[in-house]
């Protein structure tokens, strides 16, 4: 019986470190897909723009990020204005959604402090432990590596592709005014900007409805001042 316990015991602690040993590999693969470490850390800011139509409407979304720990997300439609504004100073953050306004600071900005990540994969290494091989799954004709990341509270399923390492899809769980919500993000039409590799389109499926927005403008290295991101 002793022998059993112990053999089910190494069988474990195998399987435990196969599989942790399995997640650094998926993750160095997308990091080495999109252009490589020493690339990815030449970047000290990011321009992005995007646009799309739901429900008939034009939306778009513009996003500026600046190292270590800035970055600024609006989200406007045509005929409303500006429909969200996200913003983290590296301290604090604001939130203007819905006609509500919210300084969150604390613990709570803590969630903010983990968007304001250019290439917030690289961080994964740091707290391996908190991400685990949930095996293969096929998506959109493409076999998958999935991958469960824990930070903050909260949990972000990833997919990544088996063959070619890119990001396919990041499964989120969302905010809106009728309440928390599953929202999928699917990545697609990958393209090298300045030798790195970004999606240039992204749809957002949350359930009741969905929306394809794609990238129409993205500036790196910008030297972007930090009154973009201060909090009045």
């Amino acid at each position: 019986m002793k022998k059993i316990f112990f053999l089910s015991l190494i069988l474990l602690i195998s399987r435990i470190s196969f599989s942790q040993a399995d997640v650094k590999t998926i993750i160095q693969k997308y990091i080495n897909a999109i252009g490589g470490e020493t690339k990815l850390k030449e970047v000290k800011d990011l321009t992005m723009n995007m646009e799309g139509e739901v429900q008939g409407q034009s939306i778009s979304l513009n996003m500026q990020k600046k190292l270590p720990n800035m970055f600024l997300t609006e989200i406007n439609v045509l005929g409303m204005g500006t429909i969200n504004k996200t913003v983290f100073d590296g301290t604090k953050g604001f939130v203007s959604a819905m006609g509500q306004e919210q300084v969150i600071e604390g613990e709570n900005a803590k969630a903010l402090k983990s968007q304001s990540e250019i290439f917030g994969e690289m961080l994964y290494f740091e707290n391996i432990d908190n991400v685990i091989y949930l095996g293969e799954e096929d998506f959109e004709g493409k076999k998958c590596h999935k991958l469960s990341i824990k930070a903050n509270g909260a949990e972000v399923i990833e997919y990544y592709e088996t063959e070619s390492g890119l990001k396919k899809k990041q499964t989120v769980q969302a905010e809106t005014p009728m309440g928390t919500t599953k929202m999928d993000i699917i990545y697609n039409d990958y393209k090298a900007v300045n030798g790195i590799l970004f999606p240039h389109t992204m749809k957002q499926d949350m359930g009741l409805v969905t929306f394809e927005l794609k990238l129409t403008n993205i500036l790196l290295n910008q030297n972007l001042s930090n009154d973009i991101f201060l909090i009045k």
